[in-house]
């Protein structure tokens, strides 16, 4: 076993995490203070983005691809 790609995952996973989080808390924002509800392919999206976003300007991850990312081809 890799360490280094297990720790990768490990990052990768969080950070999606992280956003899945950011964005389940923001859509229940807008449902109780707007009343606005959140699509749920519209978050998956949004998700997607930011973590792809942050891990691109944010981490050792520069060579991944957006594609990749959103096809979650990421196998490390």
């Amino acid at each position: 076993m890799d360490l280094q790609r297990s720790r990768n995952k490990r990052k990768v996973i969080h950070a999606i995490v992280l956003q899945t989080v950011w964005w389940l808390w923001k859509t229940r924002n807008e449902k109780v203070f707007r009343g606005k509800l959140g699509v749920i392919q519209r978050i998956i999206e949004e998700i997607k983005e930011e973590s792809y976003q942050y891990l691109k300007q944010r981490s050792k991850f520069k060579s991944i691809q957006r594609q990749q990312w959103w096809d979650f081809n990421f196998i490390m």
